[in-house]
């Protein structure tokens, strides 16, 4: 089963949303990423059964930034064997790591860690 949570397509109506006058370049990506918590772990389950053990998740652009910069370092502990793929963007995380998010399980591949593993015989 596959799900896509898509993003108005608007100005200022963005995955996390953007604040020019903070550092923080998505001031509304914690609400964002409880909110998308709140749907995976309480609301699917009133309608479809599936085993939340075992959910990908993936974003491109705005939505990788914010799976990179709240949903993996505030969630992830909660959806054990489970994986996340970014495409076209990230952002680092935009509060302290956790040790159960820094956990051995959890490991960071980038595209040159996967080529340089497919190259090993």
């Amino acid at each position: 089963m596959g799900l896509a949570i898509l993003s108005p397509d608007e100005e200022g109506r963005k995955w996390g949303g953007k604040d020019n006058k903070t550092t923080k370049r998505r001031n509304q990506g914690a609400s964002h990423a409880q909110a998308v918590f709140e749907l995976i772990k309480t609301e699917l389950p009133k309608v479809v059964a599936f085993d939340q053990s075992q959910v990908f998740f993936t974003g491109v652009s705005g939505g990788s930034i914010l799976l990179a910069s709240e949903f993996i370092p505030a969630f992830m502990d909660q959806f054990p064997n489970s994986g996340v793929l970014l495409n076209c963007g990230g952002l680092k995380p935009q509060f302290e790591l956790t040790d159960s998010v820094e956990s051995k399980r959890f490991k960071l591949l980038r595209p040159m860690d996967l080529a340089t593993k497919s190259t090993k015989t």
